[in-house]
């Protein structure tokens, strides 16, 4: 499973909002709004559910929201880049979330579940690529970026 199995350039957007919440919640409708995914709400609520756990704040500035629903067919994802990063978001570095990669997948997709959380953390361990994410203001080039290298 790769980033362009998963996204498209609709489902990548600048975030403004001010916390892991509202990050969230800007993210979530990119998602719920595709055909056969649950509605935002029922989304929003476990996608909270998950950060209660634990923060899905892996460090480098990288934050990967992600659940698997019954609802769900096809893994899918949306991005979310904040420029300054969002502060109130737990990180294992304590560095702000800059990058926010959210990803909902089906309960039975276990393995491309996986695969997918495995493939953020190899392009975006890069200091170049989230370097070069973070200075371009083109949907596009994120795309190209993270789906082409």
């Amino acid at each position: 499973m790769t980033f362009k199995d998963a996204l498209s350039p609709e489902r990548i957007v600048f975030l403004d909002s001010g916390s892991r919440a509202d990050a969230i919640s800007d993210l979530v409708p990119l998602l719920s709004n595709l055909p056969g995914m649950p509605d935002a709400d029922k989304m929003m609520v476990a996608f909270l559910q998950r950060e209660e756990m634990m923060s899905t704040g892996i460090g480098m500035g990288i934050g990967v929201p992600h659940i698997r629903m019954l609802e769900i067919s096809d893994l899918v994802m949306a991005v979310g880049i904040h420029r300054t990063g969002i502060y109130d978001y737990p990180a294992l570095d304590n560095l702000p979330v800059k990058i926010v990669a959210m990803i909902a997948a089906g309960v039975s997709q276990h393995g491309e579940y996986i695969k997918m959380l495995s493939n953020i953390v190899m392009v975006l361990k890069s200091a170049e690529t989230r370097e070069l994410i973070l200075a371009t203001s083109s949907v596009e080039e994120i795309y190209h970026i993270l789906c082409e290298g």
